[in-house]
């Protein structure tokens, strides 16, 4: 159809967010492009815990990622593009082995989810919610959700770099 998944899974999120409020009250109505009242309809710690919750989360999967990478590199003593090599494969570089009684593992599994799905593009959707949930407000909590931004635009500019596509098709392989 030609339009931009950015574009479209930011709209879903305000709309989202519109809904939730609309629901809330059963007097709300609102306009688009009025996203505030319907954070603070909804409950804003709750809504800027959850939101922000999810950003840490979806940071946290890529840095499982990086730190596999990274470690791969330094135990094989490999640079970054002969650890692309197709015999460097990741399930196979899990330290102490993929097994159910292996933690590292229990972490490989839902990182590869979060990079088979793009998991970023949900944190950079995100991401201006949470922006607007830091600004609105005046409880504690709001340095939190403008960490989870920065967190979310960093994962975004890293996943989208050359590296970050190598990073990609290395794990996917």
């Amino acid at each position: 159809m030609g339009l931009s998944p950015l574009r479209l899974g930011l709209g879903t999120g305000v709309a989202a967010l519109q809904l939730a409020g609309t629901l809330r009250k059963d007097k709300l109505v609102l306009a688009p492009g009025d996203v505030a009242p319907a954070i603070r309809s909804t409950g804003l710690q709750r809504v800027r815990a959850s939101v922000t919750m999810a950003q840490l989360v979806l940071g946290a999967l890529y840095a499982v990622v990086l730190v596999l990478y990274a470690v791969s590199r330094i135990r094989l003593g490999l640079g970054h593009h002969e650890l692309l090599q197709p015999q460097y494969d990741p399930k196979d570089l899990v330290p102490f082995g993929s097994s159910a009684l292996n933690p590292f593992s229990w972490l490989y599994v839902p990182s590869l989810f979060y990079v088979m799905l793009q998991g970023w593009v949900i944190g950079a959707v995100l991401a201006p919610i949470s922006l607007v949930l830091a600004f609105i407000g005046s409880e504690r909590g709001r340095w939190l959700a403008a960490t989870a931004t920065a967190t979310s635009i960093v994962v975004a500019v890293l996943f989208l770099s050359s590296f970050g596509q190598d990073i990609y098709v290395w794990y996917l392989d």
